[in-house]
């Protein structure tokens, strides 16, 4: 019995002197088919124990390192060409990762709301375009959908997917288009990393740091405490609806009615969507600093409501999220609002999202920026266009002249200058080879004199210019193209076919949505 206890205690000081070994881990947006961005060093990171020595090897490369105080490691894999080869990665620490068919081309980061979140299986001619999608050097990866008051470290992602029919389906459909267009021309692996989240302002997806430096700051945090005030009393509310639909329900089960009424949605506090930098924190973080080679950004109609704010706001999301990724001035290249009907009670003037437009050009004061317009293609009743055909095409020739040097054109004519001649105004464009009006009549510009109501032009190209007028309107003295929600008629195009900018001259005061 004696020899039995010592035996017990022996193995007990054993145990009690090992060390608890963690096994090493991998931040989530690496798994097997990892796209690895091609001519940059590549960071890879993950966590082990405290000052557990790790080895990163990927073709022929060994790059060793520790892990610090609270168990996070990272290397950075030298600069590689891109290569379609497959090949393994492996980690090593106190166990053993191994990641199968890794392959070296370029990595686009697309983020924003529903219509970047929207999926191939819900666009035009979807079971076509499903049916003919494998593509193996075309990869997906995907965060869910995630919102937190504080950063996070890991993310439970969908890992990397080839394109087939089997896996595109939940492709995010802009992405996807574009790196379809994209691949006819580079001819390398293109890698989607998807962070994109329905229904969400830009201020959410904005650093602590990046918003407290924009000059809209004030604002945001004004009106995030606003929201937080009425909080407790806007759950009261909620849970006083919620018990009235859920007894409405079971009396129309009861009398075997239909009920078709949808629950009351729940107010947004903390940890929310709603929350500035919540999805920064929460779906954004986790995967930074993979290695990019540019941004792909459908965002907007969260903030029309407020689109004084936007540009600033957007401009400094720009800056942050290059800084964080470390790549330097990384393309990015946004959609423009398409075309939608709003809802006349709250936007009577039919101008919030035209606004909203025009708030959106301050990504453009950033170097190696750009914009698809989508103003031509959208569908009056329908904020979610199924045409992510064209609105990835027309992102995919602003990367190839911004990523890739291509001497192509992907703008349409852009306004340039304006000037009143008597009773007309002549407009100047760039980007205007080959400009065009469809319809001399039905024209897309509208002018206005001192009064400033606006009026329907006539209008007629000169060269680069076009001339416009209207016979009720004497002395114009402002002109807009397309500038409302829905504009009925797209009439001025290039010879590359894209549509004319939407812009206006005047500086009349916005109306209050």
């Amino acid at each position: 019995m004696k020899l039995k206890t010592i035996q017990w205690q022996a193995l007990l000081a054993c145990v009690c002197l090992s060390p608890l070994f963690a096994d090493v881990t991998l931040a989530p947006a690496f798994s097997d088919n990892a796209v690895l961005q091609r001519e940059t060093g590549v960071p890879v990171w993950g966590k082990a124990d405290p000052k557990e020595k790790v080895t990163v090897t990927f073709k022929g490369q060994k790059k060793q390192t520790e892990a610090d105080a609270s168990g996070k490691w990272k290397v950075t894999l030298d600069k590689m060409p891109a290569s379609a080869d497959p090949a393994e990665l492996t980690v090593k620490g106190n166990n053993e990762i191994v990641l199968k068919n890794i392959v070296v081309g370029d990595v686009w980061l697309c983020g924003g709301q529903s219509n970047m979140a929207w999926f191939v299986k819900d666009t035009l001619n979807a079971s076509a375009e499903i049916a003919k999608s494998a593509n193996p050097l075309i990869r997906h990866n995907a965060a869910p959908r995630r919102a937190s008051s504080t950063p996070q470290d890991e993310i439970e992602m969908t890992g990397w997917q080839l394109a087939g029919p089997e896996t595109t389906v939940l492709f995010t459909a802009t992405g996807y288009y574009t790196a379809r267009e994209l691949q006819k021309d580079v001819k390398i692996p293109i890698g989607l990393l998807n962070i994109s989240y329905g229904g969400t302002q830009v201020e959410s997806w904005m650093s602590p740091k990046a918003l407290q430096e924009n000059p809209q700051y004030a604002k945001v945090k004004q009106r995030w405490e606003d929201i937080l005030a009425a909080y407790p009393e806007a759950v009261k509310k909620y849970e006083g609806f919620k018990k009235k639909w859920e007894s409405d329900r079971a009396q129309a089960k009861k009398d075997g009615k239909p009920f078709t009424r949808r629950a009351p949605a729940a107010p947004q506090g903390l940890g929310t969507r709603l929350e500035p930098s919540s999805l920064y924190n929460a779906m954004l973080y986790p995967s930074i600093p993979y290695a990019i080679a540019g941004i792909l950004w459908y965002q907007g109609e969260a903030n029309a409501a407020r689109h004084d704010e936007y540009a600033d706001l957007i401009q400094g999301m720009v800056k942050q999220w290059r800084a964080d990724f470390g790549q330097g001035d990384v393309p990015f290249i946004y959609v423009e609002l398409a075309n939608l009907t709003r809802n006349v009670s709250t936007d009577p003037d039919k101008v919030s999202w035209a606004y909203q437009r025009e708030a959106q050009r301050g990504a453009l004061r950033e170097p190696a920026t750009g914009f698809a317009s989508a103003i031509d293609i959208g569908e009056s009743g329908n904020i979610h266009p199924k045409n992510k055909q064209e609105v990835g095409r027309r992102l995919a020739l602003n990367a190839l002249v911004l990523k890739y040097g291509r001497q192509i054109e992907a703008q349409g004519p852009a306004f340039a200058e304006c000037k009143f001649e008597g009773n007309s105004a002549v407009v100047r464009f760039t980007h205007a080879e080959g400009m065009r009006l469809k319809d001399t009549q039905n024209t897309g510009f509208a002018v206005a004199g001192k009064d400033g109501v606006f009026h329907p032009a006539k209008a007629e190209v000169r060269g680069d210019s076009v001339r416009v007028w209207s016979d009720a309107v004497k002395n114009p003295t402002a002109v807009r193209h397309l500038f409302e929600n829905d504009p009925p008629h797209v009439s001025l195009y290039n010879a590359a076919g894209l549509p004319g900018d939407a812009f206006r001259t005047d500086t009349f005061p916005q109306p209050t949505e």
